[in-house]
């Protein structure tokens, strides 16, 4: 389309070219649980172990991953 250079739709254009919709495009409502694949959306809590996702139902895979990733910390050798 051709659009005057005085239309006051051109820095919605601008701006929607350089951020994607003011950004909104990169995030999205809702994350999925890595463990049983349920969405988790606003104001659910979860847990994030280096990156990978638990939902509150999935504590105890959580709580095992959480324990693999400190394990190395704990451990010595005689």
């Amino acid at each position: 389309m051709i659009y005057s250079p005085d239309s006051a739709y051109i820095p919605h254009l601008i701006d929607d070219y350089r951020t994607g919709c003011y950004g909104e495009d990169d995030q999205c409502d809702h994350i999925v649980c890595g463990s049983c694949g349920a969405m988790i959306c606003d104001g659910d809590t979860y847990y994030d172990v280096n990156g990978s996702i638990f939902c509150h139902n999935c504590g105890e895979d959580a709580d095992t991953a959480i324990a693999d990733a400190v394990r190395e910390e704990y451990t010595f050798e005689f």
